[in-house]
């Protein structure tokens, strides 16, 4: 619908094909460039919060790790029944990352390690042109995103500065329809 100034926008269609062994499951045929986008979007706000005041941030830290962590199981999103070809194409690229198995969205190969070190706050070795375009973004956010906890934290410093800050990153986050 109609935004500020009567300007609208829309993200356009994301195309996904559903795992037959795991129906939770999903692969991004079309609008990957746009899930990335907001993957990072949502990892930047959450990372801001916790840095205005990780304390009053904890409810919307776990709305957002909600969207972009798995829940912790105790066993791999892919395991053995899903086949060879599709742990090696989950996986690869991921070798060594801690806790990669939990981001929801896995990208490309070439822009898989870089999405799911931002979503996990691990230091990213840029390796690559995309990678490093992946990061810039994730800062401009992160930017954007401090910019709003200062001005809405106006000179109040210490923890009222912090819970106003957290507040207006809920504020200005979309909420999910009710299902």
């Amino acid at each position: 619908g109609p935004g500020p100034a009567g300007l609208s926008h829309g993200l356009g269609r994301v195309v996904v094909q559903r795992s037959r062994a795991r129906p939770a499951d999903a692969v991004v045929l079309d609008g990957q460039q746009r899930t990335i986008t907001l993957t990072l979007l949502l990892a930047a706000v959450r990372d801001a919060a916790i840095a205005a005041d990780a304390a009053a941030a904890a409810p919307l830290t776990r709305r957002i790790d909600g969207v972009l962590l798995r829940p912790r199981t105790g066993g791999p999103c892919v395991g053995e029944a899903d086949g060879a070809a599709v742990r090696y194409a989950y996986q690869a690229g991921l070798e060594g990352l801690p806790r990669a198995e939990t981001v929801r969205l896995v990208a490309s190969r070439e822009d898989r390690r870089a999405v799911c070190s931002l979503v996990l706050g691990v230091p990213l070795d840029i390796g690559s042109a995309g990678s490093a375009r992946l990061q810039a973004c994730y800062a401009l956010f992160r930017r954007e995103a401090a910019a709003l906890c200062a001005q809405a934290e106006g000179g109040a410093g210490g923890e009222a500065g912090g819970a106003r800050a957290v507040a207006a990153l809920e504020a200005a986050a979309p909420r999910a329809p009710a299902r």
